[in-house]
């Protein structure tokens, strides 16, 4: 399978409150070792090596998080660009000020998942 699933854990030192942001990438070209400076050697969490091509604008990317504003704001919008990874939640309406959750209806990421990205092109993983 040509993906690679990236979960991170964001906790919150104020009230303990862990959040899970996932980004999974398609179309990952593995290769069986590092032989070139471009590809990337990880450990998995279960302890096995994997050689992969950095990830660039050529794979496709969906994204999730457990937090509220991803649940709220993000996921509906997400799910119809196909950038949503898992279950789809109904479209969210305040009902005191409808619309005011995304009121231009964009696809979008919560900072639980911008610091994710941001910690993997840290990480080299991702192309310059």
């Amino acid at each position: 399978v040509k993906t690679l699933l990236v979960k991170g854990l964001a906790k919150n030192e104020g009230n303990g409150k862990e959040y899970k942001p996932l980004i999974l990438f398609k179309k990952v070209n593995y290769h069986d070792s590092k032989q070139n400076r471009n590809w990337i050697e990880i450990v998995a969490s279960d302890g096995r090596k994997h050689v992969f091509e950095k990830i660039n604008d050529n794979n496709e990317v969906v994204v999730r998080c457990n937090c509220a504003d991803f649940h709220w704001r993000f996921n509906f919008e997400d799910s119809l660009r196909k950038l949503l990874y898992g279950r789809v939640r109904s479209k969210y309406e305040a009902k005191d000020n409808p619309g005011s959750s995304n009121p231009l209806e964009l696809p979008g990421m919560c900072k639980h998942l911008i610091k994710l990205a941001r910690s993997l092109n840290d990480a080299g993983i991702l192309e310059d």
